[in-house]
């Protein structure tokens, strides 16, 4: 990657290597990458592909408010917010010529640190930049066509409803459709297909998980390459992902494109590759990350806790594995794993797809049926229960690891609390109140700022829309010699809130500003057609969310403090502590 700025930068190549790889052997086979440009130029087609995946990044970029208002602060930075126009007006005009002389310019090996740097008796300098006046530049540049800005759209739950049309596709599939003009002529698409039962699932945890992944990494017409290069050309994202009997997936694209994405879509769903040489590949990297993670405070303190409130066999899809479980339950498939799942068990008879931004509803059901038409598996779906585990003891455990800068603190307390529980909109709010909150919250304020013992530190209340499992989360990250500090200034803070409850002004700022947050959600595209699409596999409308939120608008001090002494208390708090506590104490680290 290249690190732009004012004065001249660097270009940046890295990669992570497993543990039990060689890393010398890529570290040569990185410089050859360089080297190689000598002996085998650039193609035009390079080139292209290249350009198309950056320029449709910088579209996306500036369909995004937030993210175009930081793109134009940067460039701003760098002498003149314009210079983000000009460099795309640059970026199209770059051929293959070009590339091949800046990088016979620049690719030498002075001009190169990999890691050891060892010096030549002769080294090639490479040209120092002139400097340039981007005012002088930019002078008479003029910029391009104003983008779409969209419309003035009420994001509340009542006008998204009455906007939202909805059908169900020949297969099964619903689906719910927000037409609306977007900022760039987006288009929003989440989607999800659900297959299988409690038996038919067992033992096939990791495929289910490694599947989407493989989909999307080629068809019978199409490499990996070739569907990158096409989704660039569109402009458009296409992500898959997924779970036991759950294959998720999501669009981005502009409305001149969504039936060609779409299209490309039903190849990869409905005519996979399956190709070895792929899955060895995603193979490789999840287990290059799993191993990454046995040494991660974090991913072994998430890993710990989710496992504590999991007793499910080792074989039911639910079950939570250990890191080296999973690295050896990957090793281990193979593509007849993957195959086997997707030919006896996927299928587009249960679905939902929601679908936000600028679109034409006409021909909607036309364009979507192909994908999921005429797939059928013989297996019936039902859902898996996710049952609460309220018989979890309080508990500590302390996970070394050795070397790391950062401790992880992570603490949780299970619930019997779905989303349409009594208790619900008063354990959000409460939740909010103890460290929930973005800016401020009794964790934060007691943890971080007058205490200044931890980087980071705040809580999370989640609860299943169904099933009766909802779990509180309390995390902070901090200097290793602090975390016992940490544990106890946090215990300190939760007894103190469900013993004392919460103050009647503290409760009117954080009932104003979650409910402000929510309203921030649905005016965000993409959250909204996530929210949509929930609520139709589970046969709701936004209208669920106005009664939750209406409820919250008068919640009482004393609803809010009776939920929280009914299901959380300090003393059965599982607690996990992981980083390096062995470390002799230094003293010149920092207070934190």
């Amino acid at each position: 990657m290249i690190i732009p700025g004012h004065d001249p930068g660097v270009m940046l190549t890295f990669c992570e290597v497993s543990k039990s790889g060689d890393l010398e052997a890529a570290r040569l086979a990185m410089i050859e990458e360089y080297e190689q440009l000598e002996k085998q130029p650039v193609t035009a087609e390079e080139v292209k592909r290249a350009v198309q995946a950056i320029l449709k990044e910088r579209e996306q970029q500036f369909a995004d408010t937030e993210s175009m208002a930081i793109q134009l602060s940067e460039y701003r930075a760098y002498g003149d917010w314009k210079l983000f126009f000009y460099h795309r007006d640059q970026l199209e005009k770059v051929t293959a010529a070009d590339v091949q002389r800046v990088a016979q310019q620049y690719f030498v090996p002075s001009n190169r640190t990999v890691g050891l740097f060892v010096p030549t008796d002769k080294p090639v300098r490479a040209p120092l930049p002139a400097i340039v006046n981007p005012g002088k530049m930019l002078a008479d540049y003029q910029g391009r066509k104003k983008l779409s800005a969209g419309e003035e759209f009420d994001p509340t739950p009542e006008n998204i409803d009455a906007r939202t049309q909805r059908l169900t596709l020949p297969s099964g599939v619903q689906v719910a459709a927000l037409a609306k003009k977007t900022r760039g002529d987006r288009v929003f698409v989440n989607g999800q297909l659900r297959y299988g039962n409690l038996e038919a699932l067992r033992g096939k945890k990791i495929a289910c998980e490694m599947l989407p992944e493989l989909l999307s990494r080629g068809t019978k017409n199409r490499t990996f390459q070739q569907i990158q290069d096409r989704l660039d050309e569109l402009r458009a994202t296409l992500s898959l992902s997924g779970s036991p009997g759950k294959l998720n997936f999501n669009i981005q694209t502009k409305r001149e494109n969504l039936a060609d994405v779409i299209g490309l879509l039903r190849e990869i769903l409905r005519e996979p590759a399956f190709d070895s040489a792929e899955l060895e590949i995603v193979k490789r990297q999840t287990i290059t990350q799993l191993e990454s993670g046995k040494s991660d405070p974090q991913a072994l303190a998430a890993n710990a806790i989710q496992r504590k409130f999991s007793d499910y066999a080792a074989d039911d899809p639910r079950y939570v594995p250990t890191i080296d479980e999973e690295i050896e339950w990957t090793r281990q498939l193979t593509v007849g794993d993957l195959q086997a799942v997707y030919s006896t068990l996927l299928s587009g008879q249960t679905g939902d797809i929601a679908m936000v931004g600028d679109f034409d509803t006409d021909g909607l059901a036309e364009s979507l049926a192909p994908v999921f038409d005429q797939w059928t598996s013989k297996v019936p779906y039902s859902r898996i229960v996710e049952a609460p585990k309220m018989d979890v003891p309080g508990q500590q455990m302390v996970i070394e690891t050795p070397d790391k800068a950062n401790a992880i603190y992570l603490a949780a307390i299970m619930t019997p609390l779905n989303d349409q529980h009594p208790d619900f909109e008063s354990m959000v709010v409460g939740n909010y109140i103890m460290g929930g909150g973005p800016l401020s919250s009794r964790l934060a304020d007691s943890v971080r700022k007058e205490k200044g013992l931890s980087y980071g530190v705040g809580s999370m209340f989640q609860a299943h829309p169904v099933d009766e499992r909802g779990i509180v989360m309390v995390f902070a990250i901090s200097n290793p010699e602090n975390s016992p500090k940490v544990m106890d200034t946090i215990n300190q803070e939760v007894k103190r809130l469900v013993e004392s409850g919460v103050g009647p002004e503290e409760l009117e700022r954080a009932k104003a500003s979650y409910l402000e947050t929510r309203k921030g959600a649905r005016s965000d595209e993409g959250q909204l057609a996530s929210t949509i699409r929930t609520n139709l596999e589970y046969g709701r409308t936004m209208e669920s969310q106005l009664r939750s939120e209406t409820k919250i608008g008068v919640l009482t001090k004393d609803q809010v403090d009776q939920t929280l002494k009914r299901w959380i208390a300090a003393d059965k708090l599982v607690i996990i502590r992981a980083g390096d506590f062995k470390k002799p104490a230094d003293d010149s680290s920092s207070d934190k």
